[in-house]
């Protein structure tokens, strides 16, 4: 497919649109319908796209960048919606709430170390966790007894997985040094239970984080699960 002119570095799905982000900034929506793939072309980011997500309704998506930027997108314009800067590191961890269609978590590189939540509504920043550590991803979840749940997966300094809380932004697990080395991205299980990690120490790592949520179509798109389980830690480890 012809496209980008420097490396692909991010990139996100909504049904038959793939978005793609750039080294240099600029991003495509492409239609992998048809030869004549670009439909449109965004250009909000001035330096490197660390990320992209969609939300679920397709209306809105998000990207973040090596810029400190994070782009708050309308999906019928290529002209971004919000512009936010109060993120002072790369943005690489992007999260739309599955419960709340407006809300959008974001986190910041080691020099930043932040969560910031959005309404994007309103492009209003609404809540804010000093994390301590550099923030690589970004999964909603949810825990019996305690609810709608966020962990965030670290890098420098401390390799951890950390699992806050929503909206009160309590501290209820953290899994110290879950990799040898920084944690680079994760994954959500479609049962929405197990986050699966992996890091430069070139390992593969499940964990058995959340608990399956009752009214669970409206929460995992349509992945029921009968019963629920208790929180665990380490499900597996892959070496």
């Amino acid at each position: 497919m012809v496209g980008h002119d420097s490396r692909v570095s991010a990139h996100a799905w909504n049904e038959h649109i793939i978005t793609s982000g750039s080294r240099s900034g600029q991003m495509f929506h492409s239609d992998v319908r048809i030869a004549d793939h670009i439909t449109s072309s965004l250009n909000g980011h001035i330096a490197e796209v660390c990320g992209i997500e969609w939300r679920s309704d397709g209306t809105q998506f998000a990207s973040g960048g090596n810029d400190n930027v994070v782009n708050i997108w309308d999906a019928r314009t290529s002209i971004p919606q919000f512009v936010k800067t109060a993120h002072s590191a790369a943005v690489k961890a992007l999260a739309w709430s599955p419960t709340q269609t407006s809300l959008l978590a974001t986190g910041g590189g080691s020099s930043c170390k932040k969560i910031h939540f959005w309404n994007t509504t309103t492009g209003a920043r609404v809540n804010t966790i000093e994390t301590e550590s550099q923030v690589s991803s970004l999964k909603w979840g949810y825990s019996q007894g305690i609810g709608t749940e966020i962990s965030a997966t670290h890098g420098f300094p401390n390799n951890d997985i950390t699992v806050y809380s929503y909206p009160t932004l309590q501290k209820t697990g953290v899994i110290m040094n879950a990799h040898e080395s920084r944690v680079l991205n994760s994954c959500l299980s479609p049962d929405g239970t197990t986050l699966a990690t992996l890091a430069a120490d070139e390992n593969l790592k499940f964990w058995k984080l959340f608990d399956v949520r009752e009214n669970e179509d409206d929460f995992y798109n349509g992945h029921a699960r009968n019963g629920t389980k208790s929180v665990e830690d380490l499900m597996l480890t892959l070496r």
